[in-house]
């Protein structure tokens, strides 16, 4: 289990200098001088934070950042310094291109929200936890916190994540860490959705290529897939 940081910083603000040309593109470079605004972070993956890039037309995108340098960030995923697109269109939002002088900005999201609300540990910083199984293992309520990740470091086949009967607001993420399927797999009677697609009942979504992510958000009526990073497969 690894304890990340989540980082803060008033007033953090700036402008592109140079454009998001891709919806995987890694590099964020901020007006010069401006990116000391911004949080300063180990780059070794054990403290990111959350970043919005805005466009002219209203258009948002939340992305998360592990490094920075200078006036550059990094986009990728906790536990990681390095660049990884799963970065990419967190917390629900869609991944876009953005121009020369779109705002980018640091800002509470839904989810931090959601994670005070729900009594994750806050210290200096807000933290979570990722927890690495190897054996097939059923995930609790308590673990649908919203900073919850498991991963299948370790792992010697394939792990299968049992989530729990659906509550609204529950939220979990999952990141395959080890080149063997991560299975996650819906309670007797519940779908997992993704857009116009859904599982079968008890039905599942599997990936085996490392730095996929998969971050699911339950309705009342079905678990849905609100960030998603590379190819899962799914039974229907």
């Amino acid at each position: 289990m690894g304890t990340y940081d989540f980082k803060f910083e008033n007033n953090a603000i700036s402008t592109l200098a140079l454009a998001v040309t891709t919806t995987s593109q890694t590099t964020i470079t901020v007006a010069a001088g401006e990116g000391a605004l911004f949080p300063s972070l180990t780059g070794d993956g054990s403290d990111f934070f959350y970043c919005t890039m805005v466009k002219q037309d209203g258009t948002k995108e939340i992305i998360c950042i592990v490094a920075r340098s200078t006036d550059v960030l990094t986009v990728g995923v906790p536990g990681s310094g390095s660049a990884n697109a799963s970065g990419r269109a967190y917390d629900g939002s869609t991944a876009s291109t953005f121009s020369v002088d779109d705002v980018i900005e640091l800002r509470v999201t839904a989810g931090i929200m959601e994670a005070f609300r729900d009594g994750v540990k806050i210290g200096a910083s807000l933290s979570f936890t990722s927890t690495a199984k190897t054996s097939d293992y059923d995930v609790t309520a308590g673990n649908c916190n919203g900073f919850s990740t498991f991963i299948n470091d370790g792992a010697g086949g394939q792990v299968i994540f049992t989530l729990p009967a659906l509550a609204a607001g529950y939220r979990v993420r999952f990141i395959v860490t080890d080149a063997q399927y991560l299975q996650v797999k819906a309670n007797t009677g519940e779908k997992i959705r993704y857009l116009g697609t859904q599982t079968a009942a008890a039905g599942y979504v599997r990936s085996n290529v490392v730095g996929n992510i998969l971050e699911l958000e339950a309705t009342a009526d079905d678990w849905v897939i609100v960030n998603i990073g590379g190819i899962w497969l799914y039974d229907e």
